[in-house]
């Protein structure tokens, strides 16, 4: 048996022992739980070592707690395409850049901003993704397959991007606006203010002529109040 065939044979037999039961976050369905069931259709000591290995760096990545729970689970369905391609494809493991490793990393830094495990957009996210991520369990192990699915899981982190911009676009606005009618409140007070102490002092200046002593003009307190309390925020909103 060549060595594509023997890859194929042990492909199949790891489908066939993960098929058992489906590979999970909790610490029964993960792969270090799994790895003796795993070792005996390993073909040798290389296998085996790539197998323990992927199962450590797995762990690590579900029990990161700055990912919200939910996330977690849904990359714990990488497992699986990612020993498999791990077990072919043996430089998987230090590069970083290969697109099962890009889509761990890129979900991950896409919801690391979620607060609220319930939150009804990051739950429809992850269903999308949960079914994408299923299907590449059944996948073929190779590089244009993950591709393809890396592509398919950007598209989904851009129509939530998306999703959410529209989304605040109208409180933005309306922030927006209720901040320049403050600016603009303000300034008419000032106005105001400077133009009822001209009103009410006894010296005016008019025009290029020299002050001189006049009346003052008398408002009394709830007309001034009025003057520079709701009639500036009347303007503004006019």
């Amino acid at each position: 048996m060549d060595e594509a065939d023997s890859l194929q044979q042990l492909d199949r037999n790891l489908v066939h022992v993960l098929a058992r039961r489906p590979l999970g976050i909790q610490g029964a369905d993960r792969l270090m739980a799994r790895l003796p069931f795993l070792e005996a259709a390993g073909r040798h000591d290389d296998d085996r070592e790539i197998m323990l290995l992927v199962a450590h760096l797995s762990g690590a990545v579900l029990d990161d707690a700055l990912l919200p729970l939910p996330v977690r689970s849904t990359l714990a369905s990488l497992q699986a395409p990612l020993l498999r391609v791990a077990l072919r494809e043996p430089r998987v493991l230090e590069d970083h850049s290969h697109p099962i490793w890009q889509m761990m990393i890129r979900l991950a830094s896409h919801t690391a901003g979620f607060q609220d495990d319930d939150d009804p957009r990051l739950c429809a996210l992850l269903l999308d993704v949960e079914v994408l991520f299923t299907r590449l369990q059944a996948a073929t192990p190779a590089i244009a397959v993950h591709a393809q699915a890396l592509t398919a899981l950007d598209s989904l982190l851009v129509g939530e991007l998306d999703a959410e911009r529209r989304e605040a676009a109208a409180p933005i606005a309306k922030l927006q606006a209720a901040a320049r009618r403050v600016t603009m409140v303000e300034a008419l007070r000032r106005q105001v203010r400077l133009e009822l102490q001209d009103a009410t002092s006894p010296w005016r200046i008019e025009g290029s002529t020299p002050a001189r002593p006049a009346a003052a003009v008398v408002l009394d307190e709830t007309l001034q109040h009025f003057l520079t309390g709701p009639w500036p925020e009347v303007l503004a909103h006019a």
